[in-house]
C-alpha cells in the first residue's frame, strides 16, 4: 500500500507539515496521505478504517445472503 511503509517517499520529511501529531504523540505530522497524523499514528489510524471496512462489508456480504435467500423461496421462519 504505500501508508505503511516507513521507506516509502509518501512517508518522508518532504510531507511534515511544521505541526505536531494530532494524536499528541509528539511526533512530526504530515504524510503523503494526511497532513494531520505522523507515520505510526497513521498507520494505526489506517489499520483502523481498514478493519471498519472489511467488517461492513462482511455484514453487507451476510445481508445480501439473507436477501438471496427469501428471493430464492427460502424462508428464516420470521415472515409469517
Amino acid at each position: 500500500m504505500g501508508y505503511d511503509d516507513p521507506n516509502n517517499p509518501g512517508n518522508s520529511s518532504k510531507h511534515h507539515t511544521g505541526k505536531l501529531c494530532i494524536e499528541g504523540c509528539g511526533r512530526p505530522a504530515g504524510t503523503r496521505w494526511s497532513p494531520y497524523w505522523c507515520f505510526e499514528c497513521n498507520v494505526r489510524r489506517m489499520q483502523r478504517i481498514t478493519a471498519q471496512l472489511d467488517a461492513l462489508m462482511i455484514k453487507m456480504e451476510k445481508k445480501a445472503l439473507v436477501g438471496e435467500e427469501k428471493s430464492d423461496g427460502i424462508h428464516d421462519g420470521n415472515d409469517a
